[in-house]
């Protein structure tokens, strides 16, 4: 590592540390340097509503904001506005088992429309979040590829069907834990994204039965990840449709009851 990388280095760690005294000269750096700021506080869980458009530019690519329990709504909406053109990912997954209560629908609202290029999505355990923000993410993000929404337990299929009309390219969906039922699923395994899903992660939805999983085996058929413990309508016929379709498996996780 050169010198200088070394003291680039040993002076962000000294404005970490002392981060409020540093937040409003912080809009002057070059993008480099906010980026490396950014990652930064993302990792330590130090990004606000306050700070985030000091950190944030019209390059960005990736928000994590997983840790940083400042973030509300109106932060994303800042946000949206400074980076969304450019915006690929968004991690708003709640640590641990915690909710995260502090991000709703509004937020994502506001968010979508800003944010074209958008891939990659992360909302687990967002309880606030409702199927009118998933949808307004259908159609706004085209190219989104990896959703996962696992412990949003306000989520219908409602949120299912707009992801089966708009989302060709959706590969991964985790709905764990979600109000999904058999009808949801069979429209999403149906729609526009069906050729498209590799991995779908269904654990715990209680209202799901075998229709589900057989459903998705006759029209997905490179699903190569397929998580359904949990739910307690399902049953053997599940493995056997699984089985019968003889594509090889990455993953697959059942509870037979």
């Amino acid at each position: 590592m050169s010198t200088a990388s070394s003291l680039a280095n040993i002076c962000l760690a000294a404005v970490m540390r002392q981060l409020s005294t540093h937040e409003d000269e912080m809009e002057f750096l070059p993008r480099d340097v906010k980026d490396r700021c950014l990652k930064l506080m993302s990792r330590r869980g130090l990004i606000t509503d306050k700070n985030i458009a000091k950190v944030v530019h019209r390059k960005t690519k990736v928000l994590s904001l997983s840790d940083s329990d400042g973030i509300s709504d109106g932060g994303l909406d800042v946000a949206a506005r400074l980076c969304g053109a450019s915006l690929v990912k968004l991690d708003l997954n709640a640590p641990g088992s915690i909710e995260r209560t502090t991000v709703t629908s509004t937020g994502l609202l506001a968010l979508a429309p800003h944010c074209p290029r958008l891939q990659i999505v992360f909302l687990r355990r967002c309880a606030l979040v409702t199927d009118e923000a998933i949808a307004c993410l259908a159609i706004n993000c085209p190219h989104l590829r990896q959703l996962n929404v696992s412990g949003c337990r306000r989520l219908t299929d409602a949120a299912l069907s707009s992801l089966a009309r708009s989302s060709r390219f959706l590969r991964s969906i985790d709905l764990t834990r979600t109000k999904v039922t058999d009808r949801g699923l069979t429209d999403l395994a149906s729609g526009v994204c069906s050729q498209s899903l590799v991995e779908v992660h269904m654990g715990h939805c209680v209202e799901l039965s075998d229709r589900a999983v057989i459903g998705l085996m006759k029209n997905c058929p490179n699903v190569t990840t397929l998580i359904f413990h949990g739910c307690p309508l399902i049953t053997d016929q599940s493995r056997l449709a699984v089985e019968a379709v003889g594509s090889p498996m990455k993953q697959l996780t059942w509870t037979v009851y």
